[in-house]
């Protein structure tokens, strides 16, 4: 007797993995940070639903019916998106903390990816590209982590070379993937 799953997984097309939902992605012409911002969710949550293979069939139906994007929609969204973000730099109410007078505290907004990013941890670029180091799904490796006093940063290496992100960097262009090496 099958159960329940394997009814249910045996019902349409199998489901897509990771890189093929990524290859999808790309030959739609799509950019991540602009679809999640389409799709009205964040990149973090895009990134973790294309490598979650236990996905809801609905995220199937919903990138692999993904309308092929012109470059002026593509343009006007990325317009967008950077307006937004924007806004939300120039409006937020956290202080900013910098310097020797700043307090080291392990829970700040600085802190948000404390035990989740660990050296090993493996990152994917969800913006069009990390300067010259990595292009949109590239992904890359925490080789290092620092306290900066009032955050943590870390030292991600990708095939085009290494550099350190303080989270709201790391926000603005990378998603963890959960994996390690």
């Amino acid at each position: 007797m099958k159960s329940e799953q394997e009814i249910l997984d045996g019902i349409g097309q199998r489901r897509y993995t990771a890189d093929e939902l990524r290859s999808l992605i790309a030959n739609r012409g799509w950019q991540y940070a602009n679809l999640a911002m389409w799709l009205g969710v964040t990149r973090i949550h895009l990134a973790r639903v294309i490598k979650d293979v236990h996905r809801a069939r609905h995220w199937e139906l919903a990138l692999a019916n993904l309308p092929q994007i012109t470059k002026a929609d593509s343009e006007m969204l990325t317009s967008l998106r950077l307006m937004k973000r924007c806004e939300a730099n120039t409006s937020s109410d956290i202080p900013a903390l910098a310097g020797p007078e700043a307090p080291s505290v392990n829970n700040g907004p600085g802190y948000r990816y404390r035990d989740l990013l660990v050296v090993g941890s493996i990152v994917v670029v969800v913006a069009s590209h990390v300067g010259e180091m990595a292009e949109e799904g590239e992904e890359g490796e925490v080789i290092a982590i620092r306290d900066a006093g009032n955050r943590e940063d870390y030292l991600i290496r990708f095939s085009g070379g290494e550099d350190w992100f303080d989270p709201d960097s790391f926000d603005a262009c990378m998603a963890e993937t959960g994996k390690t090496v």
